[in-house]
């Protein structure tokens, strides 16, 4: 579910506030019951709960931890996802 990981990454970077994030999943939600089918990540683009280029940040980053080049936040790297769910990811640094 590479739209989770791309919202959690927004999340943990303060790119997407919390408020924000409730108010996109319930349109998401709205949206799949109408049968438009669009991920979560999409939605919140749509929305305008984050800019272009906060977006184009998050998805190079989610693109460079894939390559095995590492995502580096603060003084941290991290190399490897370990897992992931609806609350959050975890990742080997």
């Amino acid at each position: 579910m590479q739209s989770q990981r791309y919202v959690n990454l927004a999340c943990q970077q303060g790119y997407l506030a919390p408020h924000d994030f409730k108010l996109a999943q319930e349109r998401h939600r709205q949206d799949q019951a109408a049968g438009r089918v669009h991920s979560l990540w999409e939605v919140i683009q749509e929305l305008g709960y984050i800019s272009k280029e906060q977006a184009a940040e998050v998805e190079s980053a989610m693109d460079a931890a894939q390559a095995g080049e590492g995502l580096e936040i603060e003084s941290y790297r991290l190399v490897d996802s370990i897992g992931y769910g609806g609350m959050g990811e975890v990742y080997h640094v």
